[in-house]
C-alpha cells in the first residue's frame, strides 16, 4: 500500500479530492468514492469462486486503475496479477509494486514496445497478447535490446471483431515456440495459450462459439504436446458461462 501522508499538507482540488468529514457535495471530481464493504465483499467472492473452480484469477485494472485496490484484489481475492489495456498502465502498476502484469491488447507502436520490453526491469512478470507473427518478431527485438523477456498469449477472436486471429491454423501458428526469440510462451501454462476477447455480455457474445474455438485451436496443438489454453474474460459478469 501507498505510505500514508499528512493530509493537512496537501490541497483538495488540486492534490487531493476532498478531506475527512467533507461533505459529499464538495468533494472533488474525478474522484473514486468506494464502499470499503461492498468493495471487500465482491473482492472475496470473486476470490472464492476462482479457487472454487480450479481458476488462477487475474483482476483487471482498466477499471478502477488503483495500485492499491489491486493489492486488495491480491491480498483479500487471491488474484494472480493484473490485466492492463495499455502499457501506461502496465508501467503504473510495476511501479506501484504489482509483480505479475498482463497488457490485454495487441501493441505495435514501436515506442510502446520498447516501454513494453522495459517493464521487466521494474521487477514485474510482463505478458502481452499477439495476433500477427510480425509483432512476435518485434517484441522479441525489442526484449533483446534491454536483456528482458515479453510472454505472449495468442489472442482469438470470439466475435467482438476487434482483435485477434479468426481461425484455428492462424492461432497454431503464432503459437509455435521461436527458440531464438525472447518473446516466449509463459512457462507456469507451457502450452497453447489465448485470450477470448468477450468486452460484451453472454447475451450478445454466446460463448458456445467461443468454446469450440478453443477446443478447435486445442486439439490443434496437441499433436505439438502443447494441450492447455488460458483464456481470459473483461468482466466478471461472464464469469459464470465463461467458467
Amino acid at each position: 500500500m501507498i505510505a500514508k501522508t499528512d493530509i493537512a499538507d496537501l490541497e483538495v482540488g488540486f492534490d487531493i479530492p476532498a478531506v475527512p468529514g467533507m461533505d459529499e457535495a464538495d468533494i472533488q471530481t474525478p474522484c473514486l468514492i468506494l464502499d470499503l464493504d461492498a468493495l471487500e465483499r465482491n473482492i472475496r467472492k470473486m476470490g472464492e469462486y476462482a479457487k472454487a473452480h480450479g481458476m488462477r484469477h487475474r483482476s483487471h485494472g482498466k477499471m478502477h486503475k488503483s495500485v492499491d485496490v489491486q493489492m486488495l484484489q491480491q491480498r483479500l481475492g487471491g488474484a494472480v496479477g493484473v490485466c492492463c489495456q495499455k502499457v501506461s498502465e502496465a508501467e503504473v502498476f510495476a511501479r506501484g509494486g504489482i509483480a505479475d502484469v498482463l497488457v490485454s491488447n495487441e501493441v505495435r507502436d514501436p515506442v510502446k514496445i520498447d516501454r513494453l520490453a522495459r517493464i521487466p526491469k521494474l521487477g514485474a512478470r510482463t505478458i502481452v497478447c499477439v495476433d500477427d507473427l510480425a509483432n512476435v518478431a518485434e517484441l522479441s527485438a525489442a526484449a533483446a535490446r534491454h536483456g528482458t523477456t515479453i510472454e505472449c498469449l495468442v489472442e482469438i477472436d470470439c466475435g467482438a471483431g476487434r482483435c485477434g486471429v479468426t481461425t484455428t491454423p492462424e492461432a497454431v501458428a503464432i503459437n509455435v515456440p521461436i527458440p531464438t526469440s525472447v518473446a516466449r510462451m509463459p512457462e507456469d501454462c507451457p502450452a497453447a495459450l489465448a485470450t477470448a476477447d468477450c468486452n460484451t455480455s453472454a447475451v450478445c457474445c454466446p460463448m458456445r462459439p467461443l468454446s469450440c474455438s478453443l477446443m478447435a485451436f486445442w486439439a490443434a496443438s496437441r499433436p505439438k504436446a502443447r494441450p492447455a489454453i488460458a483464456t481470459t474474460i473483461s468482466r466478471t459478469g461472464a464469469m459464470d458461462v465463461t467458467v
